[in-house]
């Protein structure tokens, strides 16, 4: 749900709703199919422009049995890619 919590404001201000609801579709997804690895990626906006949002989808994902390293990445320095912008990486592994 990138457009709703990025920096050009896209999406609508309030984005609880729509990212809840995917987190909720991840989590359920990953206990369902406990994969040993799993890489999540989302706009930098939730964490500066959405930081309460940012905060309840961090704890959220600490509820699964997972590690988690959770890094900022730029697209464009770190991988090469076309796009200019601030990315939040999560990867987790099974404990």
């Amino acid at each position: 749900p990138c457009n709703h919590v990025s920096a050009a404001r896209c999406g609508p201000t309030d984005c609880d709703p729509i990212v809840h609801r995917h987190v909720d579709v991840i989590c359920e997804t990953v206990l369902r199919a406990q994969p040993m690895i799993v890489i999540i990626e989302q706009s930098d906006g939730l964490r500066t422009h959405h930081p309460s949002d940012y905060s309840r989808v961090c704890a959220r994902l600490d509820q699964l049995p997972y590690n988690w390293l959770h890094r900022t990445v730029c697209a464009h320095r770190d991988y090469s890619s076309p796009h200019r912008r601030s990315r939040l990486v999560w990867i987790g592994r099974r404990r």
